[in-house]
């Protein structure tokens, strides 16, 4: 999705690919640069959800972060509908 230091060099293919993907009615995963901050953005464009390494892997409370990005896709499908 984003620039990821799990995949340097790897051009991102960023929301658009999510929005192009999202009408097959498939659940769509967005990977790569994936923050907390990013989750509305990736959930809007039609994402199911989310998959991450750097943002629970470098957290300080990587228990916390997981919870955190997990209560993001929740609150988002909650008030917008789910995408899956």
């Amino acid at each position: 999705m984003y620039e990821s230091d799990s995949h340097p060099g790897a051009r991102p293919a960023g929301r658009e690919l999510i929005e192009r993907l999202s009408p097959m009615d498939l659940p769509v995963v967005a990977i790569g640069g994936i923050t907390l901050e990013r989750v509305s953005e990736v959930c809007a464009a039609g994402a199911a959800g989310v998959a991450v390494i750097r943002a629970v892997w470098n957290a300080a409370e990587p228990v916390e972060a997981a919870a955190a990005l997990c209560e993001a896709v929740e609150r988002w499908a909650e008030h917008n509908g789910s995408n899956s």
